[in-house]
């Protein structure tokens, strides 16, 4: 079965009824007299007027000619072109090339437009073989337009004839033609089209196959780009692959802002190397003038938490609304804005464009989350406010009934329900944070559904099985069309752990409405919703959580039977304290960046690679195993000044980097930084022999090794293979009491390098030998 891959581009409209290609890379379109009905042979005669052009060479080119204005050829300007005898002009280095090849291709002529790119013969100073026909260019004296033509050039080889009388004709307004008079002879043995600088973009028109013709006219012109049209498709993708008998939904939405009444037309281009590319007409009719208020951009970069008050220059309905203001930027440009009313609180402000920056942000290789530009950019098209209101008193406000009237849309999310992690609510689990499923609303509302059709049909499929299955029961009073905007937050909020303290005592979320509480309830008895919300967002949150500065105690990101929050908190990675507060962190098993804060902080590491910085006051990173079982890289020119610390136990606490840390704690026995330089600096003694494990393990291709000698004497430390045979001496002499650290390169005692393989490192002195497995990866 034929798998089409294909790419999907937004252009003006198609300056063809019947294209024979395009929109390339630069929007260009080509066409000709065989297939436009209105475009007509048109060859300009210079004869008598034109200037012969003299080649060197039958293969290189004249000097660079002066065009008469500057043509615009993918979006570069060019005031002169060069003529190369073998039938193109280009814009840039010569090429000398007579062997014709496909494009676009960096070794073939470029930027360039090939009339003809054959093994031609023009009469040239050097006149080998049998040359004959000339080249001549004619600039327009009223700079309108440009001509190059090859009048009766022949092909080199004699034994396939051909003679050519064609000309390149360049236009003012980009557009340019190629006019076919008279082609004799071998005319399949040629490259026509047109590519960019760098050989990457461009339009193969002809290859060794018979195209040409006499009376023949080839025209190739571009179409602008259009930022009125968004696109959105099923998977999210502006590209794909398509399987022979299925289909794949892209979605069209439209920006009438700023647009006055008029007709507009645009093209939606489907683009693919294994077929002819097709082009979508979009028509668009705006009649009178949009009465609906809309917000201008406002800079927002000039304030330290990017809020600012609304100017007083806005429309006076959203000022009767609000007073502050605060937006997330889309891809396209664009913004999503948030109005604030007076009673929020910065630290509530930021929590509610955090997470929703977090439900935009992609989750590489997920189902729906791979790319949300679409999505994003669709809820900024649709100029939807996320309202942030004070209170319930709020839904009675006759000024905001005013601007929702006049065709403001949005989503609100009332300050009484938005509890950041740190606050008094989140912290007992007395409120439950409604800042998730409002803002959801928000992104499934103006984005999801108009930009990420297979999700929201996806969504839809789920609800219907779980109602069926009384696995979601919709409120009495819930409008159909809401429905599955509140399952979709009520899985989300099961996801996320919000309802698993269970507060109702049912074990179901919200009002008895979704009948699990726990991610992994979920994923067992409502697959299909579980995987909707783990394909768009992943496994954990991807906003940095800011602990407020009065905070002071324990916080977990592990969760705990302890503390009811942490069924929130462990989906947590990110955290930020702030203040002189001592806070105590519990880290995760996912990989955490910790940003410390003034006060004491104990933190405790997690299991993957975690970045933690102490900054003020005394800060101690705490690991469970023996000081003996990490390797400690301390603070050095070599590793930009980190601390490391690597637990050379597997799946254990892993690698952190620590920044502006006093102390370790390694198993109860605390190690101030100071004394752990000391002992580096001043060469300090161990107690006991150890050979320690190496790291990494396995490696490829150097490990490095540590020993403790707590007595002088002669040491040797040697690799050798399954066999006991010596593959490497690292060290066989006398050598002081001391800690040694050194490497093994993965080379034998030859220089060669090892095969890879199962090694082991043997160290052996008067009073101690051990042996340690190594594995050498390819």
């Amino acid at each position: 079965m034929t798998t089409l891959s294909f790419d999907l581009i937004t252009s003006g409209p198609v300056p063809y009824t019947n294209p024979g290609g395009g929109p390339d890379g630069g929007n260009y379109y080509w066409s000709d007299t065989n297939l436009e009905q209105d475009l007509v042979y048109d060859w300009i005669d210079v004869e008598g007027m034109s200037i012969q052009l003299e080649f060197p060479h039958n293969d290189q080119a004249a000097d660079p000619v002066d065009i008469g204005f500057d043509f615009p050829f993918f979006d570069e300007q060019y005031s002169e072109c060069i003529v190369n005898p073998n039938g193109w002009i280009g814009f840039g280095d010569d090429n000398t090339e007579w062997e014709n090849t496909q494009i676009p291709s960096p070794s073939a002529p470029r930027p360039s437009i090939l009339g003809m790119w054959d093994d031609l013969n023009p009469n040239n100073n050097i006149g080998n073989g049998s040359p004959s026909g000339d080249v001549y260019f004619y600039p327009d004296p009223n700079g309108q337009y440009f001509v190059v033509w090859w009048d009766d050039v022949v092909r080199w080889n004699p034994d396939y004839y051909g003679e050519f009388d064609f000309q390149i004709v360049l236009y003012i307004d980009g557009r340019f033609r190629i006019n076919y008079r008279e082609m004799q002879g071998t005319t399949n043995s040629g490259t026509i089209g047109y590519q960019n600088g760098p050989g990457t973009e461009g339009t193969m028109i002809a290859f060794d196959q018979n195209y040409v013709e006499d009376g023949l006219t080839l025209e190739v012109d571009q179409t602008g780009t259009v930022d009125w049209i968004t696109l959105g498709t099923e998977t999210g993708q502006m590209s794909g692959q398509v399987t022979g008998g299925e289909s794949f939904e892209i979605s069209v939405m439209v920006n009438t802002e700023g647009m006055g009444p008029g007709e507009y037309e645009g093209a939606v281009n489907v683009m693919s190397d294994q077929t002819q590319n097709v082009s979508l007409p979009v028509g668009l009719t705006i009649t009178g003038d949009s009465q609906t208020p809309s917000l201008p951009f406002i800079d927002i970069s000039g304030s330290e938490h990017g809020i600012v008050p609304l100017p007083d220059t806005v429309d006076p309905l959203f000022l009767a609304v609000a007073e502050r203001y605060t937006h997330i930027l889309a891809p396209n440009g664009d913004v999503i804005p948030i109005l604030i009313q007076d009673e929020l609180t910065v630290d509530q402000i930021l929590h509610a464009r955090r997470v929703l920056g977090s439900y935009l942000t992609d989750i590489p290789g997920s189902t729906w989350g791979n790319n949300k530009e679409p999505i994003t950019n669709a809820m900024a098209l649709s100029n939807a406010i996320l309202f942030l209101l004070n209170d319930e008193g709020e839904y009675e406000n006759p000024d905001l009934w005013e601007l929702m009237d006049a065709g403001v849309d949005g989503q609100d999310l009332l300050g009484t329900e938005i509890f950041p992690e740190g606050s008094g609510p989140y912290m007992n689990s007395s409120e439950r944070d409604a800042t998730y499923e409002e803002v959801l609303h928000f992104v499934h509302g103006f984005g999801i559904q108009n930009a990420l059709s297979s999700m929201q049909n996806a969504i839809m499929g789920a609800m219907s099985y779980a109602i069926g299955n009384d696995i979601y029961n919709p409120l009495w009073d819930l409008p159909e069309e809401d429905q599955d905007e509140e399952y979709l937050a009520m899985g989300l909020e099961c996801y996320f752990g919000i309802w698993a303290h269970d507060p109702n005592g049912d074990g179901w979320c919200g009002d008895h409405e979704y009948a699990f509480n726990t991610r992994n309830e979920m994923e067992t008895g409502d697959p299909a919703l579980f995987g909707i919300i783990q394909g768009f967002l992943g496994d954990v949150w991807e906003y940095t959580a800011h602990l407020p500065e009065g905070l002071s105690g324990d916080f977990t990101l592990s969760w705990t039977d302890d503390h009811a929050y942490s069924n929130r908190s462990q989906y947590l990675t990110d955290i930020t304290l702030s203040g002189t507060q001592t806070i105590n962190i519990i880290a995760n098993a996912y990989r955490n960046i910790i940003m410390g804060n003034d006060g004491y902080n104990l933190i405790f590491g997690g299991g993957d690679d975690d970045i933690i910085y102490g900054y003020g006051g005394v800060d101690r990173a705490i690991y469970t195993g023996d000081y003996g079982e990490y390797a400690v890289l301390l603070p050095a020119e070599w590793n930009d000044s980190n601390l490391v610390v690597m637990d050379l136990v597997p799946d254990r606490d892993g690698m952190d980097s620590l920044f502006h840390f006093e102390e370790l704690e390694f198993n109860g026995t605390v190690y101030t930084i100071e004394s752990l330089l000391g002992m580096a600096g001043s060469g300090a003694v161990p107690n006991e022999y150890a050979l320690l494990p190496n790291y990494p393990n396995p490696f490829n291709p150097s490990t490095h090794i540590r020993f403790h000698l707590p007595l002088h004497g002669h040491t040797s430390l040697e690799i050798i293979d399954l066999m006991g045979r010596n593959i490497r001496s690292i060290k066989n002499n006398v050598l002081p009491a001391g800690v040694y650290d050194m490497d093994w390169d993965g080379r034998t005692n030859n220089g060669d390098m090892a095969t890879a393989g199962i090694y082991f490192i043997r160290m052996v002195s008067a009073q101690y030998q051990n042996t340690r497995k190594i594995i050498l990866l390819k």
